[in-house]
């Protein structure tokens, strides 16, 4: 995909720096020659770029300010927190089928599909290490199976005003579950005019949405709507999202602010049973699984003096899920097999909070906060036991966790240092400390930008986990992380060819697992990831520009040596970029080379998947000054690979679009 078309940043990011461009996910290399040729083909690209950027006209633009991973009003990375932003204005180049898809291409960050469902792994990390937000509501839910892992599915493209990404533990500004990183959705916002898109494709596939929005003196109003249907490559997988979003906005000259959040979805999906082996399981019934949501924001910002700002929020969250599973059996143990089973939960998030954030001689900025977050959680449920009949599964928990964060962050012209740190109280479980330090120097003399930071990250066990009657385990311990960042980018040519290095380890302790001998969740698995990304861009003459990407991670389990499931070692992405702004014409061809992928299901046992290569293309034109045809051709040459055992990916996919603005 294209490298973002980033705006300038804010006052302690330095303008030779934060090229935060998108790459690829990366993973454990387990042989030296993987490790050669990804290295070789890095650099490769790299001599390619420098050659070619001598020509450029314009330099590679920089990122805005994103604060996801900090809560003071400055660009993460002026905190040394690798982090990515995207704008509306990418997303409409990349022109993504779904909301996995606009994820694919980002670094340290690969998507996984099990069930129907697409589930991010940041940096190695389990889906459920990752917090996911849209409008600053959480949508994770702990009363799922998968332990509060989000389905990035029910989330339309077409509703994204923005994207940000923290790619390190974020639980010193979050709290809970952000052991891996943070994932931040913010819906369309302050339309001009109404708008209406339509599109459709091979394979069933369909979409469409609209919006409206208008402004009325300092107040703006906006709502949109969606339906989307997925293309899928097997008979009787569906899946189907529709809903809507809509905010209100005030802002007055004084910097007062209040902006309100609506947001609803109702997903529908049919697909094999999650690990079961798809076309190759025993059992080749299909799962159901019906879910709909609701988020509702309120924030609020007043300034007092010049130099302080208080912010007072309240979330609400609310998920529910109804889900009917034939189970899947495994042919060398049928005690290991899964039952099935019925599951109607209902969960719902309550966050309060009250934030104060001061300016001291310019340089020096602190925040300091205190939330109360409150979780209700109802699971009614039974599993098939054969003979036996069927067992209820039901549970209904309530947790509380108060919490206090402060943050310091001290800026000058090349010297930025950061530290953080929250506390999180539950009476249910002991008291987590998130710390977390960072430093970001900039050369004055070449420009070269260095970041280091160290971090801690927590995840308390989700309400499926101690509350099941049957797997649960009241006595389970918070699975805890910690991660050392490092980081080099040289900026070129007067900005027109921007390299990058990252490298990070992280430590995961007392992961939770599910112990077959007992059938109950245990704390008992610590592994290891660790890193390297490479990444390289540069604008060309005649419109054109190019951004490649090379990312590299291992995984590993310290009692087995074994990687973990579902993250490929290696992947090497490059996208090459062409826009008329004269003509408002746009194109993009995007290569991405895949390595195999470790994986398992019950009816094969563990399998790797076979790498693939993968070329993606899509085109944009106007027809009249408010109408837009964009084209594009998903896996041109018909790659064949596997998203999880026994489940093929999409083939061609071509999809033709049409925008509209009245």
């Amino acid at each position: 995909m294209l490298a973002p078309m980033i705006r300038p940043c804010k006052p302690l990011a330095s303008p030779a720096e934060l090229r935060r461009l998108r790459g690829k996910r990366l993973h454990s290399p387990t042989q030296e020659g993987d490790t050669s040729f990804l290295t070789r083909i890095c650099l490769l690209l790299s001599l390619v770029l420098a050659a070619l950027q001598t020509g450029a006209e314009e330099p590679v633009e920089l990122p805005g300010i994103v604060i996801t991973a900090s809560r003071l009003p400055v660009h993460t990375e002026t905190t040394g927190a690798l982090a990515v932003r995207l704008e509306r204005d990418d997303l409409e180049r990349i022109n993504p089928s779904t909301t996995a898809e606009l994820l694919r291409g980002l670094p340290n960050l690969h998507v996984s599909r099990s069930a129907g469902a697409a589930y991010v792994h940041l940096r190695g990390g389990d889906p459920n290490h990752t917090v996911i937000l849209i409008d600053g509501v959480q949508v994770n839910d702990p009363t799922d199976a998968r332990g509060g892992a989000f389905d990035l599915g029910s989330i339309d493209p077409t509703e994204i005003e923005r994207l940000e990404i923290l790619r390190s533990p974020g639980s010193s500004a979050h709290g809970s579950d952000a052991m891996a990183g943070v994932i931040h959705l913010h819906t369309r916002e302050g339309t001009a005019r109404p708008w209406l898109t339509a599109e459709g494709g091979r394979l069933g596939y369909s979409a469409i949405s609209g919006g409206a929005g208008t402004t009325i003196g300092a107040a703006s109003v906006t709502a949109s709507a969606h339906e989307r249907r997925g293309g899928e490559a097997l008979d009787g997988h569906e899946y189907r999202t529709r809903g809507g979003h809509a905010q209100a906005a005030f802002a007055d000259i004084a910097g007062n602010s209040l902006r309100l959040t609506a947001r609803f979805t109702d997903d529908e999906r049919t697909a094999h049973p999650e690990g079961s082996g798809g076309t190759l399981a025993i059992l080749q019934d299909l799962e159901q699984r019906d879910g709909r949501q609701l988020q509702l924001g309120a924030r609020a910002a007043r300034a007092i003096g010049a130099h302080n700002d208080v912010d007072v929020w309240l979330t609400f969250a609310r998920q529910q899920s109804d889900a009917a599973s034939p189970g899947a059996v495994d042919a060398a143990n049928p005690f290991a097999s899964v039952p099935a089973s019925t599951i109607d939960s209902d969960f719902r998030r309550t966050t309060i909070g009250l934030s104060l954030r001061r300016t001291l001689s310019g340089v020096l900025h602190v925040f300091s906060s205190g939330e109360i977050e409150i979780e209700d959680g109802d699971s009614d449920g039974s599993i098939d036991l054969g003979e036996s009949g069927r067992a209820p599964t039901a549970f209904n928990l309530r947790r509380r966790v108060q919490s206090l964060a402060f943050e310091v962050l001290h800026g000058s012209d090349h010297l930025n240092l950061h530290a953080a740190i929250r506390l999180d109280d539950s009476e249910d479980f002991q008291r987590e400390w998130s710390p977390r330090l960072g430093l970001r120097y900039q050369s004055p003399v070449t420009g070269t930008v260095l970041t280091s930071s160290w971090s801690q990250g927590f995840k308390q066990p989700s309400l499926y986990a101690v509350g099941h009657p049957l797997a649960g385990n009241a006595d389970l311990d918070a699975e805890t992380s910690w991660t050392i960042d490092v980081g080099a980018s040289q900026s070129l040519s007067a900005g027109r060819l921007v390299l990058e290095l990252n490298g990070f380890h992280t430590r995961y302790r007392d992961l939770i697992d599910f112990d077959f001998e007992s059938f109950r969740l245990l704390n008992r698995s610590q592994v290891r990831a660790e890193g390297l990304e490479l990444s390289a861009a540069t604008t060309l003459p005649a419109g054109l520009s190019l951004h490649c990407t090379g990312s590299l991670t291992s995984t590993e389990v310290e009692s087995t040596g074994r990687p973990l499931l579902e993250r490929p070692e290696w992947i090497v992405d490059a996208t090459l970029g062409w826009e008329s702004p004269r003509q408002r014409r746009r194109g993009q061809m995007r290569l991405t080379v895949v390595d195999d992928i470790p994986s398992a299901s019950l009816a094969t046992g563990p399998r790797r998947l076979d790498g693939y290569v993968r070329l993606d293309v899509s085109a944009s034109m106007p027809l009249t000054d408010r109408l837009r045809l964009q084209v594009a051709v998903d896996n041109l040459f018909d790659s064949e690979y596997d998203d999880a055992v026994g489940i093929p990916a999409a083939g061609v996919l071509p999809r033709l679009r049409l925008h509209g603005e009245m």
